[in-house]
């Protein structure tokens, strides 16, 4: 444990927060930092803020990632991203594991339809 989850974890105990010491800490520990906060029942209302940002972020990168593969653009280092988003908010019990698992199932599927796509209207060219 870093001296800065100590240091926020007293001004979380405090009713007070730090934004630079939040960004500080690595996920685990903010992870750790989210528990011990709704097991000791401390209700702070940055620190669920920062962390609700995070999420947001993280929601709005799974946008732009399905986006991308709408689009048609098939790297799979993208579908690999998007499933980690997925697994991490599922993981912080911000998202019910059916969801995770039906937005995964959906990426995969737009996917797959993006692929055939492009197959598709690849051999038409080929044909004329």
């Amino acid at each position: 444990m870093q001296p800065t989850f100590i240091e926020l974890w007293n001004l979380i105990t405090e009713n007070d927060f730090d934004h630079n010491r939040w960004q500080r800490l690595t996920p685990i520990e903010k992870e750790f930092m989210i528990m011990l906060s709704h097991k000791l029942k401390i209700n702070n209302l940055k620190l669920h803020s920062a962390n609700n940002s995070e999420a947001a972020n993280s929601i709005e990168r799974l946008k732009l990632l399905e986006g991308e593969i709408s689009a048609g653009n098939l790297n799979k280092e993208i579908l690999i991203e998007a499933h980690k988003i997925i697994d991490d908010l599922a993981k912080k019990s911000m998202l019910h594991k059916r969801t995770a698992n039906s937005l995964k199932k959906r990426l995969a599927q737009a996917y797959e339809t993006t692929e055939e796509s492009i197959k598709t209207i690849s051999s038409m060219k080929r044909r004329r």
